[in-house]
């Protein structure tokens, strides 16, 4: 099974480090994309929104996404993120964010019809974006760090309102936390999942 998340590359020093090829960034790019061929692949380039299956409402094949690489050929299903396919869950937790900006982009369009395809797109994955960070800032970091780390690193969201981005924040991951550290990120998976009867 293809697993690459980083590449190796020699720093100025000559020491070896990893560089992460997916964004670091929690901007959506797993459903979205992180460059521009994929983006426009996933892209139905009418009325903002994104391409799903021929059969069904799910991921569209790499062939009906303009031949963007997934992960077993061109009748992969293929999402922003080339592992969205690695694992049941993964593959359907994807397929639920392309529905959601499929359901706001309709939603914008019948609230304003003057709406152009793009207006639409980028309207819709704004609110997606926010509601992914919502879900990592709500969820997920407090019941993997706790509150009092949460609250230590300033990384609780204000109860309204609005956050400001800190330019001088450096985005990046560190290597011990992508190679090491975020690898308990894969004992949260299950080995089972109970089929829906």
């Amino acid at each position: 099974m293809a697993f690459t998340r980083s590449d190796a590359t020699c720093t100025d020093s000559g020491q070896r480090e990893q560089f992460n090829i997916i964004t670091a960034f929690i901007d959506g790019s797993n459903i979205y994309g992180s460059d521009d061929k994929r983006a426009d692949g996933l892209r139905l380039k009418s009325k903002g929104l994104l391409r799903t299956h021929s059969k069904g409402s799910t991921l569209p094949e790499s062939k009906e996404a303009g031949g963007i690489p997934g992960i077993g050929g061109s009748k992969a299903f293929v999402a922003g993120d080339i592992r969205a396919t690695e694992h049941p869950g993964l593959a359907s937790i994807h397929s639920l964010f392309v529905l959601e900006h499929n359901r706001l982009a309709t939603q914008i369009s019948s609230e304003d019809p003057s709406l152009l395809d793009e207006e639409l797109y980028q309207r819709a994955r704004r609110l997606v974006i926010g509601q992914i960070q919502n879900i990592v800032y709500n969820e997920f970091l407090p019941i993997v760090l706790g509150p009092t780390t949460m609250e230590e690193c300033g990384l609780n969201l204000p109860a309204s309102g609005t956050t400001t981005y800190d330019k001088s924040v450096s985005p990046g991951i560190f290597n011990e936390f992508a190679t090491f550290a975020f690898r308990f990120g894969h004992s949260l998976i299950p080995d089972f999942f109970k089929p829906a009867k």
